[in-house]
């Protein structure tokens, strides 16, 4: 609902988008290096993208780029988080060679300059401060329950909501979060 929500600052819109990317596309922080913007396309099925490095990827690896997808139907709340999102992001130095920087002053757009983990924590805490139920009601009450989630926690949620059905085979979960074999299972 923060993507779509006018009345929040723009990059604190785009950066909910951003994690809620990560999390339908179990990325890792670090994989917004490679995450370029002039690489990522808004079609009609959803969102596509394509990681050229990463932990496990790059020249000289096994695999040289992973291709990142995000369904238009993947959604919690709101329908058009993804393509909202998107257009919010589109535009924005689009020919950076990372994906992730930081935001101006007063919160209205971003700067060209890459995102540390140490600044993806403090924007995720500061994004889960803002949270609230459609009531208006704020969801985490207590600041201490902002250490309980990182910036590895995206990498794990679709694997962990996918691992809870049956039918789904557990290399393809493997795969999804590049894990190593017989690891997913373990983050569910």
């Amino acid at each position: 609902r923060v993507v779509v929500d006018e009345s929040k600052a723009r990059f604190i819109r785009m950066f909910a988008w951003y994690r809620c990317v990560r999390a339908w596309t179990a990325m890792r922080h670090d994989d917004h290096r490679g995450l370029l913007p002039k690489l990522i396309r808004m079609l009609p099925s959803g969102l596509r993208g394509t990681l050229v490095r990463t932990k496990t990827t790059g020249a000289g690896k096994k695999k040289e780029q992973l291709e990142v997808v995000v369904d238009a139907a993947a959604f919690i709340a709101v329908p058009t988080w993804l393509s909202v999102g998107w257009d919010l992001w589109s535009t924005v130095f689009p020919e950076r060679d990372f994906f992730l920087g930081v935001p101006t002053e007063g919160l209205q757009a971003m700067r060209c300059m890459e995102a540390t983990y140490a600044d993806s924590s403090a924007m995720s805490r500061a994004l889960l401060q803002e949270l609230s139920d459609e009531a208006g009601d704020k969801l985490l009450h207590y600041s201490a329950s902002l250490g309980f989630w990182s910036e590895h926690s995206d990498r794990s949620f679709l694997v962990s909501l996918a691992a809870l059905i049956p039918d789904i085979d557990s290399t393809w979960l493997d795969d999804v979060g590049r894990w190593s074999q017989k690891t997913s299972s373990g983050y569910v």
